[in-house]
């Protein structure tokens, strides 16, 4: 009898601690059934007693027959009691383009973290592994086999153009901006349109605008593409630019659609001949002086009419590529470690601990660092504010007992350390840029 009530209290304390264990949560999010093209999300959970100490390290990994993408998105951070037990939780978001039919199932990845079982004890290292969730894809109803996969997403297609179609002469250019957004779909999965032209029509497509749509919160929402092409009428008559056709999979419908862009009817004339325009009478020439009085009065209107012709035709030819540039230039702003790093004073400035977390891992990310431990080891002054600031987040919500309640946390303390991080992180690329290279012996 002592036995059996002694082998209890052991399972029930063994039960105990394997609660107390870290756990990962994996959720499918797709529309179901699951068809080939249809990107899948995928929510990945990492659950900690107590609270971390370092972020969940998320691997990339490979899903054979599928394209797996990482997005940059913020991670989602959550607490929730187990067991009597609590957890801070850490969810990261992959997306799961499968390009074929059949079973997919999540591979054995590895994620590591380190986390505090218990107050003022050194930190744990520890490593959840995905569990080998499934999902069954199928094949889009009347696709051929090897057939390019269509977008299961709708699909919005707008042009413009940037000339009159009616007025056009032989030797002119008309740019033609085709704008793609599909929802809940990444940039990278939109096929490039096609510019097809007529006989006597000379193309030139420039390099596409790709970016991903996200909302205030940093979310994905989906993905935008933009491609300009210019076409060059040699000679008159009358064209027709095709139409572009994207394709994409109506779920709600069951039923293939597609996505277009309208052809474009063009008028090309004859281009003017320039001799005959300006060319002088035949017939009762002035005298030479007269002439020469004649076109000294005439040659600064000409000259500064053929300037501003000039000008207004390079003007057309690189508005694109201005707007282009403008675009990319605007993107890079958006994703620059400067902007990041004003999303991390902002927060802090605050005092909003969830955002300033935030902003800090992804401000680590801008500035090279993997994670906000690796920058911590880069600059040990910072390891002590971002642990008090993981502290705020993830240790306020232990069980009742002798755990003490986190400390506040001093936003212009964190961002005092950021910025001696970055000062140092810039010193440090401006030292590696500059030094001298080794010279070779002179008398080898």
């Amino acid at each position: 009898m002592k036995g059996a009530l002694l082998g209890l209290v052991l399972l029930a304390i063994g039960s105990a601690h394997a609660a107390a264990e870290p756990q990962v949560r994996v959720k499918i999010e797709a529309t179901q059934p699951v068809m080939v093209g249809q990107q899948v999300r995928v929510d990945v959970t990492v659950l900690a007693p107590n609270f971390f100490l370092s972020a969940p390290q998320f691997p990339l990994f490979d899903l054979p027959g599928a394209i797996v993408t990482l997005p940059e998105e913020v991670a989602l951070n959550s607490t929730e009691t187990i067991n009597g037990e609590s957890y801070a939780g850490i969810q990261r978001s992959y997306l799961v383009t499968p390009q074929r039919a059949g079973a997919f199932v999540l591979p054995p990845a590895s994620i590591p973290f380190t986390y505090a079982a218990e107050p003022g004890k050194p930190a744990v290292a520890a490593a959840v592994i995905l569990p080998p969730e499934t999902f069954s894809v199928q094949s889009l109803p009347g696709a051929r086999a090897n057939a390019p996969s269509a977008l299961v997403a709708k699909v919005v297609v707008t042009q413009s153009l940037d000339g009159d179609t009616k007025t056009m002469k032989a030797g002119d250019a008309l740019t033609r901006t085709v704008e793609t957004v599909v929802n809940d779909t990444e940039a990278m999965m939109i096929p490039p349109p096609v510019f097809d032209t007529p006989a006597g029509v000379r193309v030139y497509v420039r390099d596409p605008v790709v970016d991903d749509v996200k909302n205030d919160r940093g979310d994905f929402t989906g993905g935008r593409r933009i491609d300009s092409a210019t076409y060059v009428f040699e000679t008159p008559g009358t064209y027709v630019l095709p139409a572009i056709d994207i394709a994409w999979f109506d779920q709600q419908s069951g039923r293939q659609q597609v996505a277009t862009a309208p052809e474009i009817d063009v008028e090309v004339s004859p281009a003017p001949s320039p001799g005959n325009e300006l060319a002088p009478p035949r017939a009762q020439a002035p005298a030479t002086g007269e002439a020469r009085g004649v076109w000294h009065t005439l040659i600064w209107p000409i000259g500064f009419g053929a300037a501003m012709t000039a000008i207004f035709c390079l003007a057309l030819a690189f508005r694109s590529a201005i707007g282009d540039r403008l675009r990319a230039r605007r993107a890079a702003r958006e994703t620059s470690e400067a902007t990041a790093f004003a999303r991390l004073r902002k927060a802090c400035s605050i005092g909003d601990d969830a955002e300033a977390y935030r902003a800090l891992g992804l401000w680590a990310h801008r500035l090279g660092f993997k994670s906000v431990a690796a920058l911590c080891q880069f600059a040990p002054a910072l390891s002590p504010e971002a642990s008090a600031l993981e502290r705020r987040l993830f240790g306020a919500a232990a069980a009742p007992g002798p755990v003490p309640t986190p400390g506040p946390w001093s936003g212009a303390t964190l961002f005092s350390a950021a910025a001696a991080a970055r000062a140092s992180r810039r010193a440090a690329d401006r030292r590696n840029a500059w030094r001298p290279m080794a010279l070779p012996p002179l008398n080898p």
